[in-house]
């Protein structure tokens, strides 16, 4: 079984590198605020189908129809940590080789977005606070960790979801 489970894994972290990958690329046309919609549906679209399906036939083929809300719960968990391996691997291949550009120009756009909101004092002090970050911030390995953490905080949530959905208990 663990095989089978890795391998579905493999699939479901397949399936996040392929749905990522083309949001990225898509949504280079977009702006940054689209951008960010985008990619919160893909994670989500990508968790919700990997952790369906996964928990649908780890119930259905591997479990003889039968899973109790707690294993089903820690198989949507495994899955979100593989499907937020894809997705950050995919993230990393952006801001490292397609995009090396994305840190500074989203730091372009969003300090322009602080700048009409805030008043000129506060722009100022949270522009020094941007300016002062360490380079390791904006790296794309550490860009890639913090989307691999945002999936997996996601994720927590669609397993619970997907175990109170799919758990089936044998009837005594």
């Amino acid at each position: 079984m663990k095989n089978k489970f890795l391998k579905f894994g493999l699939y479901s972290a397949l399936l996040g590198m392929v749905l990522m990958g083309f949001g990225l690329l898509a949504g280079r046309t977009l702006n940054y605020a689209s951008q960010q919609v985008l990619g919160f549906v893909i994670i989500i679209t990508t968790l919700v189908l990997a952790i369906y399906f996964g928990i649908k036939k780890l119930r259905d083929e591997w479990h003889q129809g039968y899973l109790n809300f707690g294993k089903a719960f820690m198989y949507g968990l495994l899955l979100t940590f593989f499907v937020g391996l894809g997705i950050a691997f995919m993230d990393y291949i952006y801001t490292q080789f397609i995009n090396p550009d994305f840190y500074s120009n989203y730091m372009d756009y969003y300090l322009e977005t602080l700048k009409n909101t805030l008043s000129a004092e506060e722009f100022n002090i949270k522009k020094a606070e941007i300016e002062a970050a360490p380079d390791y911030q904006k790296a794309a390995w550490f860009m890639a960790l913090g989307m691999y953490f945002a999936t997996v905080f996601w994720g927590f949530f669609v397993s619970l979801a997907m175990a109170m959905i799919l758990k089936k208990q044998k009837e005594n």
